[in-house]
């Protein structure tokens, strides 16, 4: 999954630039292997990778909080609606938990996923987006 994202980020961007942001993206793998995950995935019919979020609660210890670490959906998927059910299906499994706030890093924010976190409640705060599950 991780790999079709870096994929993408290569052609998406100059070699420079996607090579750059591809190794953000692994490092924040990297630095979240610890923690306690969770998230979904999105298959075809043909059972292909179709989407993905993965959320983690690192480091807040109380778990009120959690960072997502992956969005994404595979080029050939976008316009279905896989984005929109992924993030409604994780903000509703994070309330359940206990979460009251979902955070985001600006790096991890394309510019086709913004209009989707406006739409359920992300507010541009800093350097990322932050969404109050109690309004959810």
């Amino acid at each position: 999954m991780a790999e079709e994202y870096v994929k993408e980020l290569a052609v998406q961007y100059d070699d420079d630039l996607g090579n750059v942001l591809a190794s953000l993206f692994k490092r924040n793998a990297r630095v979240s292997e610890n923690c306690e995950k969770s998230g979904f995935v999105c298959r075809t019919l043909s059972d292909d990778f179709a989407g993905c979020l993965l959320t983690d609660f690192c480091p807040s210890p109380t778990k009120k909080t959690a960072e997502i670490l992956y969005f994404f959906v595979n080029r050939d998927s976008r316009g279905l609606g896989i984005g929109k059910s992924l993030l409604n299906k994780s903000m509703t499994f994070l309330k359940e938990q206990g979460v009251s706030r979902i955070v985001i890093a600006t790096t991890s924010v394309s510019e086709t996923m913004k209009p989707l976190l406006d739409e359920n409640g992300f507010e541009k705060i800093g350097p990322g987006y932050v969404a109050d599950l109690s309004s959810f």
